[in-house]
């Protein structure tokens, strides 16, 4: 038995085919497309980089918020302790004990590196004048 068809169902066929062959010929020509596949691949590897560096720059910025407030903390406690010596060395002035007050040495490093500078400047000197 033959099936009859409308010369309207044969064309909605015809153009549905059509459709399904562009579809298909659109899809292979991009897999042909390697520049395109290569510029696709970049704009992604792009992407992610900068999705990266976004989460980066959040950590980063994290660690130096508790940084900043550990410093300052520090700073807090080293002002504390500061005013309390200073307050001590203070009361020892007042109350007629300025033997009592701890008077430190110039460091050893400083000396040393003092000396080192002066050292530095002499040789320089005398290279100077011997040219």
């Amino acid at each position: 038995m033959k099936e009859t068809r409308s010369p309207e169902e044969v064309q909605g066929e015809i153009a549905e085919t059509r459709a399904e062959l562009t579809e298909t010929a659109a899809a292979l020509a991009a897999k042909a497309d390697v520049k395109a596949q290569v510029k696709q691949a970049g704009a992604d590897a792009k992407a992610r980089l900068a999705e990266t560096a976004a989460d980066a720059r959040h950590q980063v910025a994290a660690k130096a918020g508790q940084a900043r407030e550990q410093v300052a903390q520090t700073a807090a406690r080293a002002r504390e302790q500061v005013g309390e010596r200073a307050g001590e060395a203070r009361r020892q002035f007042t109350e007629g004990e300025p033997r009592e007050v701890v008077r430190r040495p110039v460091p050893l490093t400083l000396i040393f590196t003092t000396a080192a500078g002066v050292a530095a400047i002499l040789l320089a000197m005398l290279r100077r004048r011997r040219r």
